[in-house]
């Protein structure tokens, strides 16, 4: 009952909290294509191992080969 309060405060808290920076929108994928180094931090316990493995040879492939 309050979240959906909760969420609305802030959202309009964050908007008038930042009207006025200018801060670049960064796209997080065409921040991670351009990158030449990650830090890549996994919780102890993963509920979908499957994904984590694929992203685990993304990230091999793609900083392998720039060294």
């Amino acid at each position: 009952m309050l979240e959906g309060f909760r969420l609305s405060v802030g959202l309009l808290y964050s908007r008038l909290h930042f009207r006025h920076k200018h801060d670049r929108i960064m796209n997080f994928t065409g921040a991670l294509t351009r990158s030449r180094r990650a830090l890549v931090i996994f919780p102890e316990s993963s509920l979908d191992g499957e994904a984590v493995s694929t992203f685990l040879r993304y990230l091999l492939r793609k900083f392998s080969s720039e060294g």
